[in-house]
């Protein structure tokens, strides 16, 4: 079980990874203006769609900071439901005999 839950972060941390290195590159891929050549409009198109990408990139960072409790929680639900099946399972074995 401890395996599977560590297996489980990883693959959400490497698609995490993966997601954050794609909005990276996205920004790091514009193009560099330069102001003798473009005007004023491209360029401040450009500059919003930076900022949105790092916007963007800090909500992801922020929606992995939420995960990591839900996971907890989610863990702890899933070890009580365990538990109440075999107790009940225990029950049934216990009126039988």
């Amino acid at each position: 079980m401890e395996n599977e839950d560590r297996a489980l972060k990883s693959q959400l941390a490497l698609r995490r990874c993966a997601k954050a290195a794609l909005l990276l590159s996205a920004l790091k891929s514009l193009p560099i203006l330069d102001r003798d050549n473009t005007n004023y409009r491209d360029e401040e198109m450009w500059r919003r769609e930076i900022q949105d990408l790092r916007i963007e990139l800090l909500k992801e960072r922020m929606k992995n900071k939420k995960i990591r409790p839900c996971t907890l929680v989610e863990f702890i639900v899933q070890i009580m439901l365990l538990m109440s099946l075999l107790s009940l399972i225990l029950i049934f074995v216990l009126k039988t005999c």
